[in-house]
C-alpha cells in the first residue's frame, strides 16, 4: 500500500505528540511493507495565509505523483490541509483525517470565534469529504459527531512506544518518591493549575513536571510557575533512554489534563509498567486501560486524597500497573496498530 501522511502547520515547539505519531506510524508501516511518504513542516513552511495556500499547491503534485492509495492528513485548523484535501477531492483520491484531540470542546472553546468560522468555511467539509476520520477513542468520535454526524467515523487508537530490552514493571518500594508529568506547559489543557493545587494539597508528595513553556498562554504559564508551591519542579524536557529511566524509577505517573486525544504520555507510563493517576477526561479515552489506572476527582483537595488512599496500597498499585503494562504491549504495539489502521484505510477507499 501506498500511504502519505501530511502534517503541515503544526506548532513549533520540540514537544510534540502528534508529530511523534506520524513517526511512528510510518516506520510501522515501512517495517510492514508499506511505501510511506510523509510531509512534515521540517521541509515544507505553511503557517500563516499565504504560506498555507501555496504549500498546499506544492504539496498536492508531489503527492498525487507517487500515486498514493491513501492520504493520512494528521489535525484540524491547518489550511494547508484543508485547501489539499479539496484538491483531493476534485481528483477523487481518498483521504482520511485525524482530529487528534482538536475537536474537543475544550479544545473549541479556546479562540472559539474564529475557530467556530473555520469549521463552517473550511473544516466539515474537509471532514465529511474523508473516506473516514480516523479518530482516536469513542470520545473523541463523539465531538467529531457533534460538528456533523453525517460524518464517518473509526476508531484506531495511538500506538504505545516501544520500549528498550529488560524493560520491565518494577516494584514501588524500589522507585524514587516523586511523581512524573510529562507534557507541554499548556496551562488550560493540561490541567497544571488543577495539578499545582494538588501539589499544594499533598504538600508531604512530590511532583516533577517536563516540558517545555507552549504557544497558548505563555504568560498564564510562567505565572504558574513563578508562584507553584515548593514540592512542584517544571524542568526541561527530557527524550530517548533518560525518559525511560525516568519513567521506570518513579513513584508513579500524573496526568490531568482537561482534553486529550489518546495521550502518548501516558501510553509510555503505562508501557513502563509505572502506577498511573489521570484525570477523568483521560480515563474516558483509555478504553479498557481505564480499569487499571486510578482516575481523579476534577477537585484538587478531593484528588489529594484519592492519592494517598491509593499509595496506602502498594501491591494493588503494583497489580494495576503490571497487567497495563502487559495490555499495552499487547494490543497497543505499533504493529498491531498500523495492522488496525490498514483495515480502516482499505474501507475508507471502498467508501
Amino acid at each position: 500500500m501506498k500511504v502519505v501522511h501530511v502534517n503541515l502547520g503544526g506548532p513549533s515547539v520540540s514537544i510534540d505528540g502528534i508529530a511523534a505519531v506520524v513517526r511512528a506510524l510510518g516506520a510501522g508501516q515501512i517495517a510492514q511493507g508499506d511505501q510511506v511518504t510523509v510531509f512534515t513542516d521540517a521541509v515544507y513552511s505553511a503557517r500563516g495565509l499565504i504560506a498555507g495556500a501555496l504549500t498546499a499547491w506544492k504539496v498536492r503534485h508531489e503527492v498525487l505523483s507517487t500515486s498514493p492509495d491513501v492520504i493520512h492528513l494528521h489535525s484540524v485548523y491547518r489550511l494547508a490541509h484543508s485547501l489539499l484535501a479539496f484538491q483531493l477531492r476534485r481528483k477523487a483520491v481518498p483521504y482520511v483525517v485525524s482530529p487528534h484531540s482538536g475537536l474537543a470542546a475544550g479544545s473549541l472553546r479556546r479562540q472559539r470565534f474564529r475557530k467556530n468560522a473555520y469549521v463552517k468555511l473550511l473544516e466539515r467539509r474537509m471532514l465529511r469529504g474523508a473516506g473516514l476520520v480516523i479518530c482516536l477513542s469513542d470520545v473523541e468520535a463523539a465531538d467529531v459527531y457533534a460538528i456533523d454526524p453525517r460524518i464517518k467515523t473509526e476508531v484506531v487508537p495511538n500506538p504505545g512506544p516501544e520500549m528498550p530490552d529488560g524493560s520491565t514493571a518494577g516494584t514501588l518500594g524500589k522507585r524514587d518518591d516523586y511523581f512524573v508529568t510529562l507534557c507541554r506547559f499548556d496551562v488550560e489543557q493540561k490541567g497544571l493549575d488543577r495539578l499545582t493545587a494538588i501539589a499544594e494539597a499533598a504538600s508531604e508528595l512530590s511532583f516533577r513536571v517536563f516540558g517545555e513553556i507552549d504557544l497558548n498562554s505563555p504568560a498564564r504559564a510562567e505565572s504558574l510557575i513563578q508562584t507553584a508551591p515548593a514540592n512542584i519542579t517544571f524542568e526541561s524536557p527530557i527524550t530517548g533512554d533518560a525518559k525511560h529511566v525516568l519513567l521506570a524509577t518513579a513513584c508513579a505517573y500524573i496526568q490531568t489534563s482537561r482534553w486529550e486525544g489518546h495521550s502518548m504520555s501516558v501510553l509510555e507510563a503505562l508501557a513502563s509498567g509505572t502506577p498511573c493517576f489521570v484525570s477523568g477526561y483521560i480515563s474516558a479515552t483509555l478504553g479498557h486501560l481505564a480499569d487499571f489506572v486510578v482516575t481523579l476527582s476534577d477537585d484538587p483537595l478531593r484528588a489529594a486524597d484519592e492519592i494517598r488512599f491509593a499509595l496506602a496500597d502498594h501491591k494493588a498499585l503494583l497489580t494495576l500497573a503490571d497487567e497495563a503494562r502487559r495490555i499495552v504491549a499487547e494490543e497497543y504495539s505499533v504493529d498491531a496498530i498500523c495492522v488496525a489502521l490498514a483495515a480502516a484505510y482499505g474501507r475508507a477507499g471502498d467508501l
